[in-house]
């Protein structure tokens, strides 16, 4: 492909006193030398030396600032405000992108033209154990928005792009509800509730690394309360029964698990723990192996 005709993409990445691993992250960006590329740092005001990396590649950035700001969505919803990609995605100050990620996108949406939402998977580090313990996450190929809504699983925000067309159709995240949890579940649930046309790429496209003072760690209970929120919320909204879910849930369920494990996944029960939290609002207490939350 022509080195001008890649689509233009734009990356968000909201920070706030990440000295520990930011630099890894812009370096995960801009080591990809994508041809068309607008990468922006919203930073909530750092006072660690956050704002000293971000100085070291001023030059190859898009736009960055740092200011005071009222959370994480809220720093999303201004770098979303200024990005001008026609495809859009973010990463977190602790995550990264794995080489090629960007023009593995690119070039998927250039050969259809007309995707709306292209996902794929990631590889999920644990450094809160010794040694740290890698493993590839996989998003289960099916409709995202049936994957979302119906098993409770969500797509990796760290590893999915959409659309200018789909962000100006829903607006901002929401900032007034989910201002520092959940808003990726929230956001990413409206974006595959309204595309008709989306591309799940069967590989990792990212690195998520779960440590001891990261957002989702500290809020791994409240994610499950609001996750089921969002859920609900949703089929409010729209007008789907919960006996229509429990059915949704029965069925993809299953076939999540033949997708896992092949024929004896026919013959696997589900988790009623899952069924309890999904139906019952009743949070399962974290079961872990080699550092990790089991799957429900």
């Amino acid at each position: 492909m022509n080195e001008k005709s890649w689509p233009k993409i734009s990356i968000v990445t909201p920070a706030f006193n990440a000295r520990q691993f930011i630099e890894a992250a812009i370096k995960s960006v801009l080591e990809q030398n994508y041809p068309n590329l607008e990468y922006i740092i919203i930073d909530g005001g750092s006072t660690d030396g956050t704002v000293d990396i971000i100085k070291k590649y001023e030059k190859h950035i898009s736009h960055w600032e740092s200011n005071p700001d009222r959370g994480q969505t809220h720093a999303l919803n201004k770098g979303f405000s200024r990005a001008t990609g026609i495809l859009r995605g973010w990463l977190n100050a602790d995550e990264e992108y794995l080489p090629g990620t960007l023009r593995c996108v690119g070039g998927e949406y250039s050969a259809s033209n007309d995707l709306e939402l292209i996902y794929g998977n990631r590889y999920f580090l644990n450094l809160n154990v010794d040694p740290p313990v890698k493993r590839l996450e996989k998003i289960f190929p099916i409709l995202p928005f049936s994957l979302m809504f119906y098993t409770g699983r969500i797509l990796c925000s760290d590893a999915t792009f959409w659309t200018k067309q789909v962000h100006d159709a829903l607006g901002e995240l929401d900032e007034e509800r989910y201002p520092r949890y959940a808003m990726d579940a929230e956001w990413l649930l409206r974006v595959t509730g309204m595309v008709h046309r989306w591309k799940h790429i069967a590989k990792p496209l990212s690195v998520f690394k779960l440590h001891g003072v990261n957002i989702t760690t500290e809020a791994v209970n409240r994610g499950l309360r609001y996750n089921e929120q969002i859920r609900r919320a949703y089929a409010k909204a729209h007008g789907i029964s919960t006996f229509k879910i429990f059915l949704g849930w029965l069925w993809y369920s299953t076939r999540l698990r033949i997708w896992e494990k092949g024929i004896l996944g026919m013959f696997t029960p589900p988790r009623w723990d899952t069924f309890a939290y999904l139906f019952l609002h009743k949070y399962r207490k974290n079961k872990q192996k080699n550092g990790f939350t089991k799957k429900a």
